[in-house]
């Protein structure tokens, strides 16, 4: 770059522009490896609560790796972080499909809707982006508000029959409870063969968009349960260098 004694005046439009291009690619590249700085950048004057470090971690992982598996207890926000965790990943990646599969539809729906709430007073500049399309007691679907539908990025927590998606984000897969328990054959037979949507472009993959992705987010639970299963494959992934 060359310095000069006296500022040069600016007068290339054309070219501000190419600079103004290439500083957004650099700061959304940026973003979807630090999802948190990104929500540090849209935070309110005065948000109720800040993200702390382990949330930050958390939002990082699953920014980064195609399986993920937390075990967590309350107090770490599972919900409102893998939420943000959603709404980054549909910001930073037009047009994907990112569905929300919980115990229950009604549990579920419930949760997402409050935490989008919550989320929505934290960053409220961010969410001028995205818009809910349903909030009803058994489903909760919002979008990015881009003008070309195939650019418009979903979470939705009813997924619906028949669909497709990029990712799957699975809450509470160790809970056993009756009548709120996860429902572990419907997650396997008819949730992750959906998950088969690979991001493209200019024809080829998307190198940083992370394929297929897997998301569980869960209190502790038994070795006996069948969300163990999930965790020893991501550990597995893990330390055999594939993940």
């Amino acid at each position: 770059m060359a310095f000069h004694a006296k500022p040069k005046p600016f007068v290339e439009n054309e070219a501000y522009k190419g600079m103004a291009n290439k500083a957004g690619a650099l700061l959304i590249a940026y973003w979807r490896l630090y999802p948190d700085r990104m929500y540090a950048f849209f935070e309110a004057e005065k948000p109720d609560y800040r993200l702390s470090l382990i949330q930050v971690i958390m939002l990082r992982a699953e920014a980064r790796y195609k399986e993920v598996f937390f075990t967590g207890g309350r107090g770490i926000t599972k919900s409102y972080v893998g939420f943000l965790s959603r709404l980054a990943e549909g910001s930073l990646y037009p047009g994907v499909e990112l569905p929300y599969f919980g115990p229950t539809l009604k549990q579920t729906a419930s949760i997402i809707s409050a935490v989008y709430r919550q989320a929505q007073k934290n960053y409220p500049l961010f969410f001028d982006g995205w818009e809910v399309q349903y909030d009803a007691a058994e489903r909760f679907t919002c979008h990015t508000k881009a003008d070309s539908k195939a650019h418009r990025s979903y979470v939705d927590v009813d997924m619906m029959r028949g669909t497709s998606a990029n990712a799957v984000f699975a809450e509470e897969v160790a809970q056993q409870e009756r009548g709120e328990a996860f429902d572990h054959e419907k997650f396997r037979a008819a949730v992750l063969p959906a998950v088969r949507l690979q991001r493209q472009v200019d024809g080829k993959l998307d190198p940083m968009f992370p394929h297929c992705q897997k998301v569980y987010v869960t209190s502790a639970g038994r070795q006996q349960n069948e969300s163990f299963q999930y965790r020893n494959s991501a550990i597995k992934d893990m330390v055999e260098g594939r993940s």
